[in-house]
Protein backbone atom coordinates (compact mmCIF):
# COMPACT_ATOMS: atom_id res chain seq x y z
CA UNK A 1 0.00 0.00 0.00
CA UNK A 2 2.45 2.41 0.42
CA UNK A 3 4.36 1.46 -2.63
CA UNK A 4 0.78 2.76 -4.23
CA UNK A 5 0.56 5.96 -2.41
CA UNK A 6 4.25 6.84 -3.16
CA UNK A 7 3.45 6.10 -6.73
CA UNK A 8 0.35 7.87 -7.14
CA UNK A 9 2.47 10.78 -5.25
CA UNK A 10 5.02 11.39 -7.65
CA UNK A 11 2.59 11.24 -10.74
CA UNK A 12 0.76 14.13 -9.10
CA UNK A 13 3.67 16.10 -7.89
CA UNK A 14 5.39 15.15 -11.65
CA UNK A 15 2.48 16.28 -13.97
CA UNK A 16 1.11 19.29 -11.39
CA UNK A 17 3.13 21.50 -12.39
CA UNK A 18 2.30 21.07 -16.11
CA UNK A 19 -0.99 20.59 -15.83
CA UNK A 20 -3.54 23.83 -17.58
CA UNK A 21 -5.63 25.81 -15.07
CA UNK A 22 -8.75 24.86 -15.91
CA UNK A 23 -11.21 22.70 -14.80
CA UNK A 24 -11.06 18.36 -14.33
CA UNK A 25 -7.20 17.97 -14.99
CA UNK A 26 -6.40 16.15 -11.70
CA UNK A 27 -8.81 13.40 -11.25
CA UNK A 28 -8.03 10.47 -8.87
CA UNK A 29 -10.08 7.33 -8.78
CA UNK A 30 -10.96 3.61 -9.76
CA UNK A 31 -11.10 2.38 -13.51
CA UNK A 32 -12.49 -0.72 -15.02
CA UNK A 33 -11.90 -1.98 -18.33
CA UNK A 34 -12.42 -5.68 -18.36
CA UNK A 35 -10.11 -8.00 -17.58
CA UNK A 36 -8.56 -5.29 -15.50
CA UNK A 37 -9.59 -2.77 -12.85
CA UNK A 38 -7.84 -0.59 -10.43
CA UNK A 39 -6.66 2.18 -8.78
CA UNK A 40 -6.40 5.41 -11.06
CA UNK A 41 -5.15 9.05 -11.40
CA UNK A 42 -5.84 10.98 -14.85
CA UNK A 43 -3.00 14.05 -15.24
CA UNK A 44 -3.86 16.79 -17.50
CA UNK A 45 -0.70 17.25 -20.22
CA UNK A 46 -3.50 20.10 -21.83
CA UNK A 47 -7.25 20.81 -21.73
CA UNK A 48 -7.55 17.97 -24.36
CA UNK A 49 -4.91 15.36 -23.35
CA UNK A 50 -4.43 13.24 -20.24
CA UNK A 51 -1.99 10.93 -19.03
CA UNK A 52 -3.70 8.05 -16.99
CA UNK A 53 -1.47 5.22 -14.81
CA UNK A 54 -4.02 2.76 -13.29
CA UNK A 55 -2.43 0.11 -10.78
CA UNK A 56 -3.65 -2.85 -9.60
CA UNK A 57 -1.91 -4.83 -6.96
CA UNK A 58 -4.46 -7.49 -5.55
CA UNK A 59 -3.93 -10.96 -3.86
CA UNK A 60 -5.26 -13.79 -1.98
CA UNK A 61 -3.50 -16.32 0.74
CA UNK A 62 -3.60 -18.57 2.89
CA UNK A 63 -0.29 -19.51 5.09
CA UNK A 64 1.90 -21.11 1.90
CA UNK A 65 -0.90 -20.90 -0.76
CA UNK A 66 -1.44 -17.87 -2.61
CA UNK A 67 -2.58 -15.92 -5.82
CA UNK A 68 -1.46 -12.92 -6.47
CA UNK A 69 -2.35 -10.51 -9.89
CA UNK A 70 -1.01 -7.02 -10.22
CA UNK A 71 -1.70 -4.86 -13.26
CA UNK A 72 0.21 -2.26 -14.66
CA UNK A 73 -1.04 -0.28 -17.13
CA UNK A 74 -0.89 3.43 -18.78
CA UNK A 75 -3.51 5.35 -21.35
CA UNK A 76 -3.24 8.39 -23.36
CA UNK A 77 -7.06 10.18 -23.54
CA UNK A 78 -8.21 12.75 -25.96
CA UNK A 79 -11.28 14.73 -24.91
CA UNK A 80 -13.06 15.68 -28.33
CA UNK A 81 -14.93 18.78 -27.03
CA UNK A 82 -14.37 21.45 -23.94
CA UNK A 83 -14.25 19.66 -20.60
CA UNK A 84 -16.89 22.10 -18.71
CA UNK A 85 -19.67 19.88 -20.63
CA UNK A 86 -21.87 17.73 -18.63
CA UNK A 87 -20.57 14.81 -20.80
CA UNK A 88 -17.16 14.89 -22.84
CA UNK A 89 -16.47 12.30 -25.46
CA UNK A 90 -13.15 11.21 -25.81
CA UNK A 91 -10.80 8.18 -27.08
CA UNK A 92 -8.16 6.42 -25.54
CA UNK A 93 -4.71 4.33 -26.73
CA UNK A 94 -3.47 2.13 -23.62
CA UNK A 95 -0.89 -0.68 -22.38
CA UNK A 96 -0.29 -2.78 -19.57
CA UNK A 97 1.53 -5.48 -17.62
CA UNK A 98 -0.13 -8.30 -16.03
CA UNK A 99 1.52 -10.25 -13.49
CA UNK A 100 -0.03 -13.42 -12.10
CA UNK A 101 1.92 -15.73 -9.13
CA UNK A 102 0.30 -18.97 -7.68
CA UNK A 103 2.19 -19.73 -4.82
CA UNK A 104 1.38 -23.65 -4.40
CA UNK A 105 3.16 -24.58 -0.70
CA UNK A 106 5.93 -26.79 -0.87
CA UNK A 107 5.87 -27.21 -4.71
CA UNK A 108 6.72 -23.87 -4.75
CA UNK A 109 5.09 -20.87 -7.14
CA UNK A 110 4.31 -20.42 -11.31
CA UNK A 111 4.63 -16.59 -12.10
CA UNK A 112 3.48 -15.37 -15.79
CA UNK A 113 3.61 -11.57 -17.17
CA UNK A 114 1.13 -10.92 -19.98
CA UNK A 115 1.55 -7.70 -22.15
CA UNK A 116 -1.67 -6.36 -23.53
CA UNK A 117 -2.87 -2.94 -25.69
CA UNK A 118 -6.14 -1.45 -26.08
CA UNK A 119 -7.70 0.77 -28.27
CA UNK A 120 -11.72 2.50 -27.38
CA UNK A 121 -13.92 5.54 -27.25
CA UNK A 122 -15.45 6.51 -23.94
CA UNK A 123 -17.76 9.10 -22.42
CA UNK A 124 -17.54 10.70 -19.01
CA UNK A 125 -20.49 12.19 -17.02
CA UNK A 126 -20.29 15.29 -14.71
CA UNK A 127 -23.45 16.09 -12.55
CA UNK A 128 -24.50 19.18 -12.32
CA UNK A 129 -24.74 18.73 -8.29
CA UNK A 130 -21.03 17.60 -7.85
CA UNK A 131 -19.12 18.96 -10.34
CA UNK A 132 -15.80 17.81 -9.74
CA UNK A 133 -17.25 14.01 -10.06
CA UNK A 134 -16.56 11.87 -13.04
CA UNK A 135 -18.64 9.01 -13.70
CA UNK A 136 -17.08 7.34 -17.39
CA UNK A 137 -18.74 4.51 -19.49
CA UNK A 138 -16.23 2.97 -22.52
CA UNK A 139 -15.98 0.65 -25.40
CA UNK A 140 -13.04 -0.68 -27.18
CA UNK A 141 -10.72 -3.00 -28.79
CA UNK A 142 -7.80 -4.79 -26.91
CA UNK A 143 -4.95 -7.74 -27.16
CA UNK A 144 -3.03 -9.37 -24.33
CA UNK A 145 -0.61 -12.18 -24.79
CA UNK A 146 -1.16 -15.12 -22.63
CA UNK A 147 1.61 -17.49 -22.98
CA UNK A 148 5.48 -18.26 -23.30
CA UNK A 149 4.59 -19.38 -26.77
CA UNK A 150 3.13 -16.22 -28.00
CA UNK A 151 -0.30 -16.64 -27.86
CA UNK A 152 -2.62 -13.69 -27.72
CA UNK A 153 -6.34 -13.17 -26.55
CA UNK A 154 -7.97 -10.53 -28.85
CA UNK A 155 -11.80 -9.14 -28.21
CA UNK A 156 -14.06 -6.23 -27.17
CA UNK A 157 -13.43 -4.66 -24.59
CA UNK A 158 -15.75 -2.23 -22.20
CA UNK A 159 -14.92 -0.75 -18.65
CA UNK A 160 -16.52 1.93 -16.10
CA UNK A 161 -14.31 4.38 -14.18
CA UNK A 162 -15.54 7.00 -11.56
CA UNK A 163 -13.12 9.49 -10.59
CA UNK A 164 -12.75 12.77 -8.39
CA UNK A 165 -11.47 15.91 -9.80
CA UNK A 166 -9.10 18.13 -7.49
CA UNK A 167 -9.50 21.41 -9.88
Amino acid sequence: MKKLFLTFALAFSAFQLSAQDGNRNIGIGVQSSFPTFGLSARIGVTEQIQVQPIIAPFSASSGDFGYSVTFFGARGIYRFTETDRVAVPYGFAGAGLIRSTLKMGSLGSQSSNMLGWSLGAGLEFFPGFLDNLGASIELGYGSMNVGAAGASISGITYGVGLHYYLN
